[in-house]
């Protein structure tokens, strides 16, 4: 194992312990937890012979390029504790992100729960502030109202799975180059539309253990590989799995769970063991 390999791991325990295990997804050396109204992205990389820690917090979506707002975000720079805002310009339109670089020779657990929280914290705020004044949409309503248009896609894979006699048709197609959709429809309905990036292989076998998932009713790894706001519970696991509204709610509110222990966690104010008493106790309510 390198040390790249080491920090990756190093990394993965400390994000789980700050944000909880349903909340952490990794690829590669990219970790994404949605927190809130925004997410975070934490990259590794190597440059030369240093290797970095990237972290990324999203402020806003869609926005017009206006000089006033350029102005305010190099205004604001200045008063940041951590990171610095970045744009990334798309179609005409631009994206607000939030970022801070630490070297990996530096990184503890509490530094990176300082600066993860902060970037988080600020990114919400701004991103009220500046979508009130400036318009655009947080992370969050971008990826609840993007309307995915299948036009152009190169369809890679069509599978068909049954459950208890009814049938999903499971879809993969291809953007573009190591940029792929998968998506899974109960008749005309859409019940859930991942859009992933990473090799062919990678999708393939994510693709793979999402439909063994469904197939063998294992609500805990459907909801794993499945972020919330990528499914329609009502879809999924009513129309598919025949969980009955009660039951569907329930899911919602175990989910719910997680994200409130992680934050009493994150702010001190349960300690590691009963977080981890807790947790144990809702992963059984998984259980089907």
């Amino acid at each position: 194992m390198n040390r790249e390999e080491r920090i990756i791991l190093l990394l993965n325990k400390y994000l789980i312990d700050i944000f909880g295990y349903f909340n952490v997804y990794k690829e590669k050396n990219t970790f994404f937890i949605p927190i809130g109204s925004t997410a975070l992205s934490v990259e590794v990389y190597k440059e030369d012979e240093d290797i970095y820690i990237l972290m990324t917090s999203f402020v806003a979506f869609g926005l017009s390029p206006e000089n006033e707002l350029l102005r305010f975000l190099l205004t604001e720079n200045t008063s940041l504790k951590a990171g610095a805002f970045g744009i990334v310009f798309e179609n005409e339109r631009m994206d607000i992100i939030l970022s801070h670089t630490l070297r990996a020779k530096d990184i503890n657990r509490e530094l990176l729960k300082y600066v993860s929280l902060y970037l988080v914290e600020r990114a919400e705020e701004y991103g009220k502030e500046i979508i009130t004044v400036f318009g655009g949409q947080t992370f969050r309503e971008y990826m609840l109202s993007e309307e995915k248009k299948r036009k152009g896609k190169l369809k890679i894979f069509h599978d068909t799975i049954e459950v208890e006699k009814k049938k999903m048709v499971v879809e993969l197609f291809r953007i573009e180059e190591d940029r792929y959709v998968i998506s899974g429809k109960v008749g005309e309905k859409e019940a859930f539309y991942i859009e992933k990036f990473g090799s062919l292989e990678e999708i393939l076998n994510m693709e793979s253990a999402i439909k063994k998932a469904i197939t063998e009713r294992n609500i805990k790894e459907i909801c794993r590989l499945i972020k919330s706001y990528e499914r329609e519970d009502t879809i999924l696991f009513g129309e598919l799995l025949g969980f009955k509204e009660e039951k569907i709610k329930k899911l919602k509110e175990i989910e719910e769970k997680f994200n409130i222990l992680s934050n009493r966690l994150i702010k001190g104010e349960i300690s590691r063991e009963t977080y981890n008493k807790e947790i144990k106790k809702l992963e059984k309510e998984f259980e089907v």
